[in-house]
């Protein structure tokens, strides 16, 4: 058996192992300390080529099973000294800002330490964390440029249309006339009663466009001409359709607009005055 114990630690030795490294593996699969000593004193003393493979003389196959585990030891001992390259590689492009790069290689590199035992593991590690930084610098710089620039801006994402209150309800999206600068939208009374229109006044709707939004006038169904915004009360039956126009002096062609509105009315049946809101979002 001192043969095979000979060949084993001349492979070690070969291998870059040093005499203490060899002799710890050894030990801990319980080979004697003596053995050891006098196997490594007949190598220095002389270099004999390795011996010929014979059969196992009875009782050796623990010690052999002994020296199969030692080369695990010492195959797992010499993988962790060497550092994984793709983590290697994956701090660095982390560092360099190349964080999509960087993110994968150091996914890959954490998996592949797991399975070979190398070093590196603190690299990926740093290399992950990095590239995770970077994708979130770079999210909130495109979503600072891109609002910046307006993409984002409220008065360019709303949808185009037309909301009324209960009882009148918006008969179709709001028409803006850049000639005129001038919306107009309709309103169908279906309050089940006539109405007397009393007021009209202009809400704050968060955008310039449509300031100060003054009434220019008011068209009842079935009437000859427009009527003036001035002339209230203004009568409305039941089922009749409203077209109100008003002035939006902001108008600027292919840009949205914004406007909320406050009806003033009464009903003629029960003799209640009510606020009707109507709010309105187009594209020039």
């Amino acid at each position: 058996m001192s043969a095979k114990l000979d060949d084993y630690i001349r492979k070690s030795l070969d291998s870059g192992f040093s005499r203490e490294e060899i002799t710890a593996a050894l030990r801990r699969v319980g080979w004697p300390q003596d053995e050891i000593d006098v196997s490594f004193d007949s190598l220095r003393e002389n270099m004999q080529p390795m011996a010929p493979d014979y059969s196992p003389m009875p009782g050796e196959n623990a010690q052999t099973a002994g020296l199969e585990e030692v080369d695990r030891y010492v195959a797992n001992a010499k993988a962790e000294h060497k550092t994984n390259t793709l983590a290697i590689i994956a701090l660095i492009l982390s560092i360099l800002g190349l964080a999509p790069v960087g993110l994968i290689l150091s996914v890959i590199a954490l998996s592949q330490i797991k399975k070979s035992r190398e070093s590196g593991k603190a690299l990926a590690i740093i290399a992950f964390i990095l590239s995770v930084i970077y994708f979130l610098v770079y999210a909130v710089v495109i979503i600072g440029s891109i609002a910046f620039i307006g993409v984002l801006n409220p008065s360019n994402i709303l949808p185009d249309k037309c909301t009324g209150a209960a009882g009148m309800d918006c008969l179709e999206k709001a028409s803006p006339d850049i000639s005129s600068m001038t919306i107009s939208f309709s309103l169908k009374n279906n309050l089940g009663s006539a109405i007397q229109l009393t007021g009209f006044q202009a809400l704050d709707a968060g955008l310039p466009a449509c300031k100060p939004g003054v009434l220019i006038s008011l068209n009842i169904e079935g009437a000859d001409k427009a009527i003036p915004s001035e002339s209230y009360p203004i009568n409305a039956a039941n089922g009749e359709r409203m077209m109100f126009v008003v002035s939006c002096p902001g108008l600027v062609h292919g840009e949205k607009f914004a406007a909320d509105y406050q009806i003033k009315y009464t009903n003629i049946n029960s003799g209640l005055s009510q606020d009707a809101p109507v709010s309105i979002r187009g594209t020039a």
